[in-house]
């Protein structure tokens, strides 16, 4: 009995854990992840590690904010979902971690970049609404900072690439555009972002058209004291990571425009520019090896447009080989877009000249009833055409009733009428002629004759026409 138990209980695979942990810097991550992007170290798990646990769920925050649930964890912070008690309205509460809280140097970077991140000010830059901080009690009281940011529905870049693995031109161009007109606003306002990646690009949806939202901008990553800075190590993704700042070597804008460029290249080709087993070969690879060229990884070259040269030129090694600002990149984009553009504009014009099945369904209906409708026009026409062209039916003869004739005064001379005459058919088939001096009567009926009375007046009755005259 108990060894078919153990063999029942030995088919069932075993369950996949609920997050994975660094052993060096302690960060949590989701059960996908293999390797700790900032150390390169191999991850363990973390049963430990329970969001449902939490001690601030359920909890209301500055009397304002309830906490619903825990979003996910990061490399300096936890990103809770949110209810303003008084707008009724979702946020994104961000908290930084308990470790790293007791550095006052870290505490005032997170405050600073949040309130860089507020002013920046574009659509395409996730919004900052508020911040504060959380007591927290234990050993040695500790304040948390936060801060409050949109929340935000759809996926993140990283989400659709798992799920599509490669994006056309056509669809990513537009992307590609918005995210360097949020590094040009983010770079006049002094910000770099640092650690641009398909997890930071956040991707929503209204209608048919996909907007994007650059997250954590200068949050997540912060170079601080303590072991984030510690000898040998290097802070930030290594995927997109530019040479300069796997060198240790100062950075500036274009260290973000280098990270966009190793974005689009997994987008259009469906890998990284560089891959090895370790991360450690990864950075190296950035440093001393120049990428294939993204027209030998593509199916189709030609697709690709001018875009091609574009992900090239971001992806160079030297810093003042790339595009200078995200303004520029932004125009070369733009212009590589276009006649893609104009290819979706005609396809969808073709579309709507070639309707689908359905779309032929109600195109022949409707034109069958607009038929009927047609049809029953001219059969109301036809009928009112023959009204017209029919003569109107004469009125009923009108009847004379005189109550009384009155004779008009004769002079000495008048001479006194005949009588009427009657008119027989004879017998033998030939008609009777009256006498000489009679007066002819009608051929066709013989009215019947009228006495007068010759004392009263006359006075003829129409039907159609009342006794006072109307």
């Amino acid at each position: 009995m108990s060894s078919k138990g153990s063999e029942r209980s030995s088919s069932v695979p075993p369950s996949k854990p609920k997050a994975l942990r660094c052993p060096v810097c302690d960060q949590i991550f989701s059960s996908n992840a293999r390797f700790c992007p900032y150390d390169g170290d191999r991850l363990v798990e973390a049963p430990e590690w329970n969001p449902e646990a939490d001690p601030l769920l359920g909890k209301t925050i500055d009397n304002r904010y309830k906490v619903l649930s825990v979003l996910g964890e990061g490399a300096t912070g936890k990103l809770y979902k949110v209810q303003h008690a008084a707008l009724n309205r979702l946020f994104a509460l961000k908290v930084l971690r308990r470790d790293v809280a007791r550095d006052a140097a870290m505490v005032e970077r997170f405050l600073r970049e949040a309130q860089a991140a507020a002013a920046i000010g574009h659509p395409n830059i996730i919004s900052v609404s508020d911040f504060g901080s959380i007591a927290v009690d234990g050993p040695g009281k500790v304040e948390l900072p936060y801060f409050v940011m949109e929340y935000l529905s759809g996926a993140s870049l990283a989400a659709l690439l798992r799920r599509e693995k490669t994006l056309s031109p056509a669809r990513a161009g537009p992307l590609f555009l918005q995210a360097a007109s949020a590094l040009a606003a983010a770079h006049a306002a002094g910000v770099i972002h640092r650690d641009l990646k398909p997890a930071n690009i956040f991707v929503s949806k209204s209608g048919d058209r996909e907007f994007v939202k650059i997250l954590d901008f200068g949050v997540a990553k912060i170079e601080g004291t303590g072991r984030l800075t510690k000898v040998g190590m290097v802070t930030g993704t290594p995927d997109y990571m530019c040479p300069e700042r796997v060198l240790g070597q100062p950075i500036d804008q274009r260290a973000d425009i280098y990270a966009l460029g190793a974005i689009m290249y997994q987008c259009f080709t469906g890998r990284t520019p560089f891959e090895a087993e370790i991360y450690a070969e990864v950075l190296k690879k950035h440093v001393s090896e120049a990428p294939r060229p993204i027209e030998q990884v593509v199916k189709d070259a030609k697709a690709l447009g001018a875009f091609g040269p574009i992900v090239m030129r971001c992806l160079a090694k030297n810093p003042k080989d790339r595009f200078e600002t995200g303004s520029e990149l932004a125009a070369a984009i733009e212009a590589a877009l276009a006649p893609f553009q104009v290819a979706e504009t005609k396809r969808r014009s073709a579309e709507k000249a070639k309707p689908g099945r359905s779309s032929s369904m109600r195109g022949l209906l409707g034109g069958a009833l607009g038929a009927i409708f047609v049809l029953a026009l001219a059969a109301l026409g036809a009928w009112l055409l023959q009204k017209a062209s029919e003569k109107p039916e004469p009125p009923p003869p009108v009847e004379t009733v005189p109550s009384a004739v009155e004779a008009p005064k004769q002079s000495a001379a008048a001479p006194v009428p005949a009588p009427p005459v009657e008119l027989r058919q004879p017998a033998g088939g030939e008609v009777a002629r009256p006498p000489a001096g009679a007066v002819p009567a009608s051929t066709r009926t013989a009215p019947q004759p009228v006495k007068t009375t010759p004392s009263a007046p006359t006075e003829l009755v129409n039907p159609w026409v009342g006794r006072d005259g109307r």
